[in-house]
């Protein structure tokens, strides 16, 4: 209610809402011109779940998704425009609305771009949170594959804690796998320590069970920073298979370690992949990019023929 009033007092000529939770369903009753951006699948999301997470946050994420999908479910069928950040999105939800529905890719800050490749040989980078969702426990079962088949290798892994029984499962794992010197848990670090992980990785891996578009491989990117990720969700759509980096097939360890040990031990092949990847950002995820092509979705929303916009 608070929402909708602020609204109609503001009177915007356009409501954007990021996400599809209790902000879009308000900004939706407020009866003007509104957009929602559609940053993940939240239905789809909260059915994974894993037997290594304690019961209580099992049940804790069960409460939030029926919430969560609630307010989706109401969002895309009232909705009169969404923003999505790639196709896979739009084959997920096209059943649930009439929307139009406008592409366009998040941006990534310029900070990002400005950063200069150092690698370390070797080391491997991971930011995301510790929840079963983001699979790093199948990062950690592809570092003892790399192990096996002799490829140095480092992993340092970067986030927040979002389910303790998780990540205490993940930890035994490392050392029970004798990899306690080659994996190092960084926590939440602060955006001077991000930059610099990107800066010093060889490479980046991602082992997630669903994505829609992360923002993690996004960042690697706008560095230059290959990545091997799961072919999951929208993933594809940001790494190109063989050009800026390398998919695997999800849930499959020694898919990911065959993909990592080829770029590490082939510098022609990181060095391709590294200049595309820096390329692709450029073109797709600047922040001036994306906001000219918003503002002409806010035109196209306020207007059947929307002027051109400078």
């Amino acid at each position: 209610r608070n929402i909708v009033q602020t609204l109609r007092r503001l009177r915007p000529d356009v409501a954007h809402v990021q996400g599809q939770n209790f902000y879009a369903p308000a900004a939706l009753a407020s009866g003007l011109p509104t957009v929602i951006s559609v940053h993940g699948m939240l239905a789809r999301e909260a059915r994974i779940s894993d037997g290594r997470s304690r019961v209580l946050d099992r049940l804790s994420k069960r409460l939030r998704a029926q919430f969560n999908a609630r307010f989706e479910a109401q969002s895309l069928r009232d909705a009169s425009d969404l923003i999505i950040n790639n196709p896979y999105v739009a084959d997920t939800i096209r059943p649930y609305t009439q929307a139009a529905m406008h592409w366009l890719d998040n941006p990534i800050e310029d900070r990002f771009f400005d950063v200069v490749d150092d690698p370390a040989p070797g080391r491997l980078f991971f930011a995301g949170s510790m929840q079963p969702r983001k699979g790093v426990h199948v990062l950690i079962e592809a570092m003892r594959a790399l192990e096996a088949r002799g490829v140095a290798a480092q992993l340092r892994i970067a986030g927040p804690i979002l389910d303790a029984g998780y990540d205490a499962d993940v930890r035994r794992s490392v050392i029970l796998a004798g990899l306690g010197d080659r994996v190092k848990f960084l926590g939440v670090i602060d955006d001077a320590a991000l930059l610099q992980e990107y800066a010093h990785a060889d490479l980046v891996v991602m082992a997630s069970k669903e994505e829609t578009s992360p923002m993690f491989l996004q960042q690697a990117m706008a560095t230059g920073t290959p990545a091997v990720a799961t072919d999951v969700g929208g993933v594809r759509y940001v790494i190109e298979d063989g050009n800026t980096g390398q998919l695997a097939r999800p849930g499959d360890a020694a898919s990911i370690a065959t993909g990592v040990a080829e770029i590490l031990c082939d510098r022609a092949i990181r060095r391709r992949f590294a200049g595309a990847a820096r390329d692709a950002a450029e073109s797709r995820f600047r922040a001036r990019v994306v906001a000219r092509r918003t503002l002409d979705v806010y035109a196209s929303i306020l207007s059947p023929t929307p002027p051109a916009i400078q």
